[in-house]
């Protein structure tokens, strides 16, 4: 089984890999199953005001040497690149060495000292430091640059996006379209996200008489126990979790929670962020564990059940090396594949964020040549090619957005246990050995810190934390630490274990080998199996012999020569499941597993439209939603970016779509009454009058008709922009509409004192009020027409008309060479003067 990697990178590319195995290594040797990262995720830093990000901006700028080595502003956010942090950190101090911590400290020093602003670090993941969830651009009011550019964000080119916001006037898909989001889990508990996850249908019993089967009426889909539907997994009312092998795919990472929200995030709750289709379900499938690895086998298993759940898009942001065929070490994966695609599943793969091209380095399942397979590649607001994205003109299909992506994630994961070596105390650990003294001892170190934990001498030797690790009631347990290792090379099959000892319990059971050169990387390895248990932990290196059970036998003879052992920062967290902390978003996520899932957003609608239409889905269909970009050419095969509103063309030509009866009135003036008619027309222009209307966001005090007129007094509203967002239904089909428009000052003559008669303004003509209407609410009624008598356009409503005989009572006009009007049924007569 393979080691594979979820593909994340904040900004800065978090490439995972998995170390080989050594030549030589026994067929029983334990599989090194350790994800390494070679790159750490960047700081990011906030400081108070406009004008402080302006000195900040600048300094950055002006000390911009190397475009390896880069930042990115945002609002008054900086993200910086740890090499970035690390030279303006030598450039302070002049010294290079030290830890993480410190020479973070350096660099913002310097930059605070020369940039004359004072920096604060804002979290990993959730805001910037006084920041609101708001600030995210609800999709109500500015949905990010992905979904609708308009060119203000960074250097972006406007209209750089998938081209999404004309669909959701007319399409937003359906509560039966399932896409499945192949990953790391899901976040159930994310306000955005709920009622977002499939809820599969067979799976609708309880628990009866412990784990009896009973298919009564209650609905507890969670304690059921039995395999209702009976597609082999137990339970799965939501999805399956093929880590933990059960029902509950939940994230403990953050990856499937961050594509998932860029799909489905809920955009009509005022909350948060904006997903692609507001109606589409999720079927999480969890194949990743808390340290974004997994095993080839639970990947393609997910796969399979994925189009046995019969999802008709899956996303999978999931790299993996090499080519993979039907008769190699892949077999199982590129299998699951071939039943996706029979399946008639379109799968939205990304490419991998190593900047390599994949024509000539070959990624899984780019590699594989299947026509349901779309390998995504990821651009930036202006169009270009992401830095860190693999591309290729013949295995890489198109790029969507995948840089500074918002969306949802999960909590920042609470720490169980954290232990430096700065200030280390010995009693807290045992140090064995098989022969002689000690070695193991904390040592003076460049790697990390000033200090590191590092074996000497010894043949089999362990180093133990002597204090039990309590787990009771915690989930998504994490070890990672700091490795400089290089295996002994007087023998062969020199490993260093992880191990751990449930309490109570004699035997050491191996979790974690490395055999294989390791080079100051952070080593992540999920605790699942210890999840909720007591245990010891300790580090071991060996001369491997065999395994009995999961008990690592070792040899005591032989001499290691050449081996090297240093360990630093080594940490256990697990994830905070606090019901009132999951509204977290990720503002700046990246990567090609962020482009990624706006391609399985589009591949969903494009399959639902076809199963609509009868129109069989292909390749050239599919890849006709593409807008070509110069700056991707030879880059992708079809040289441009996803464009969701050109694909859908040819159904989106046969729904229905909103008409606006006054659509060329968008400024009205102060006391008028704002009116506007949405009707759902078909592609002939003909009204269809089953459309049920509601208002989605509309100014406070107006009102909209189940048939779609609305009216509002502005009488009192202070002038600027207001909105109205109104979504008609019928049936399975649903039309949207936004409407933008503005409030202005009075304008025009005032109202003469001396006059007996208020005036009602339509336009530039003035109607005088009879005495008898004034005050109070009034219907009225406006017909505007051509030279010929025949009637243009009619609007009618209700005025509220300001106490005083001589008000006068605003009315945007509708430009017409006639126009009469009526209160109260009677015909107002035009004013004399």
């Amino acid at each position: 089984m393979d080691v594979i990697r979820a593909l994340s990178i904040p900004l800065l590319l978090l490439a995972l890999c998995a170390p080989a195995v050594p030549a030589g290594t026994p067929a029983d040797a334990p599989a090194p199953n350790l994800a390494l990262s070679a790159s750490f995720l960047p700081p990011r830093f906030v400081v108070g005001d406009s004008t402080q990000r302006a000195k900040l901006e600048k300094f950055l700028r002006q000390d911009r040497r190397d475009s390896s080595e880069w930042f990115r502003m945002r609002r008054n956010g900086a993200t910086l690149s740890q090499g970035f942090l690390w030279r303006l950190a030598g450039e302070e101090s002049g010294d290079t060495t030290g830890g993480e911590t410190m020479r973070k400290r350096r660099a913002l020093r310097r930059i605070e000292r020369l940039a004359g602003v004072t920096l604060t670090e804002s979290p990993v993941n959730g805001f910037p430091a006084g920041y609101v969830p708001n600030d995210l651009a609800a999709a109500t009011a500015s949905p990010q640059w992905g979904l609708i550019n308009d060119g203000t964000y960074g250097s972006g080119t406007p209209g750089m996006d998938v081209d999404i916001s004309s669909v959701w006037e007319r399409f937003d898909g359906s509560d039966t379209l399932v896409i499945a989001v192949i990953d790391a889990g899901f976040n159930f508990g994310h306000p955005d996200l709920q009622d977002r996850w499939y809820v599969n249908p067979g799976e609708s019993g309880m628990t009866k008489s412990g784990d009896v089967c009973w298919t009564g009426t209650a609905k507890d889909k969670s304690t059921n126990k039995c395999d209702d539907d009976a597609n082999g997994f137990i339970d799965d009312w939501r999805g399956w979790d093929f880590v933990d092998e059960d029902n509950d795919p939940r994230d403990y990472h953050y990856h499937g929670t961050e594509t998932s929200g860029v799909i489905a995030a809920t955009f009509d709750n005022s909350l948060g962020v904006a997903g692609m289709l507001p109606r589409v379900k999720i079927l999480p499938v969890r194949v990743l564990g808390t340290s974004g690895s997994g095993y080839s086998d639970d990947i393609a298993a997910g796969i399979r059940y994925a189009a046995k759940m019969k999802a008709k898009a899956a996303n999978f942001s999931i790299g993996i090396q090499g080519t993979g065929t039907a008769t190699g070490p892949d077999t199982a994966l590129y299998n699951a594949f071939v039943v996706a695609k029979d399946s008639n599943m379109i799968i939205a793969a990304a490419t991998a964020n190593d900047a390599l091209n994949i024509d000539a380095n070959p990624r899984q399942p780019s590699s594989y040549g299947l026509t349901n397979v779309y390998n995504i590649a990821a651009h930036g607001a202006n169009g270009a090619l992401a830095g860190f994205s693999n591309y290729g003109a013949t295995k890489a299909d198109l790029a969507a957005p995948g840089i500074d992506i918002a969306t949802t994630t999960i909590p920042p994961a609470l720490s169980r246990y954290a232990e430096n070596f700065e200030a280390f105390n010995a009693s807290t650990w045992t140090i064995s050995t098989s022969g002689g003294n000690p070695t193991w001892a904390v040592a003076t170190d460049s790697m990390q810190g000033t200090k590191a934990f590092k074996w000497s001498t010894g043949v089999t030797t362990t180093a133990q934390v002597t204090d039990t690790l309590n787990m009771r009631g915690k989930k998504g347990g994490l070890l990672s630490f700091r490795l400089n290792y290089t295996p002994a090379t007087g023998f062969v099959n020199d490993y260093l274990f992880l191990e751990y000892r449930p309490k109570g319990t004699s035997s050491w059971y191996y979790f974690g080998a490395i055999g294989s050169a390791v080079s100051n990387q952070t080593i992540t390895l999920s605790l699942g199996f210890v999840d909720d248990t007591l245990y010891n932990f300790r580090l071991r290196t060996c001369r491997y012999t065999g395994l009995s059970g999961n008990v690592v036998l070792c040899s005591n003879t032989g001499t290691p020569t050449g081996r090297m052992v240093r360990v630093d920062d080594i940490k256990i967290t697990y994830a905070d499941l606090d019901s009132t902390h999951q509204a977290v978003y990720e503002p700046y996520a990246g990567g090609t597993s962020l482009a990624a899932p706006f391609f399985a957003g589009y591949a969903g609608l494009m399959r639902l439209a076809a199963s609509r239409m009868g129109v069989p889905i292909t390749r050239t269909l599919m890849l006709s939603g593409v807008t070509t970009v110069p700056a991707l050419s030879g880059k992708v095969a079809t040289g441009g970016r996803l464009d969701v509103a050109k694909g859908l063309d040819f159904y989106l030509k046969t729904l229905p779509r909103v008409q606006v009866n006054d659509s060329l009135v968008t400024s009205w003036s102060a006391n008028s009454l704002v009116t506007y008619a949405f009707r759902a027309i078909d592609t002939t222009g003909v009204s269809i009058p089953d459309f049920v209307f509601t208002a989605v966001d509309k100014p406070t005090g107006s009102v909209l008709e189940q048939e779609g007129d609305f009216s509002w007094n502005t009488t009192g509203q202070a002038p600027g922009n207001y909105k109205v967002r109104v979504k008609g239904t019928y049936g399975p089909n649903t039309v949207r509409k936004v409407l933008t428009f503005s409030v202005t000052a009075v304008v025009g003559t005032s109202a003469d004192k001396s006059r007996t008669r208020g005036r009602l303004w339509i336009g530039g003509r003035a109607f005088e009020i009879p005495p008898s209407s004034t005050g109070g609410r009034r219907a009225f009624r406006v017909e505007y027409y051509g030279a010929d008598g025949r009637t243009l356009r009619t609007m009618v409503g209700e005025l509220t008309l300001p106490p005083g005989s001589a008000a006068d009572y605003r009315l945007a006009g509708f430009p017409a060479p006639g126009v009469r009007a009526w209160l109260d049924g009677a015909l107002l007569q035009p004013a004399k003067d």
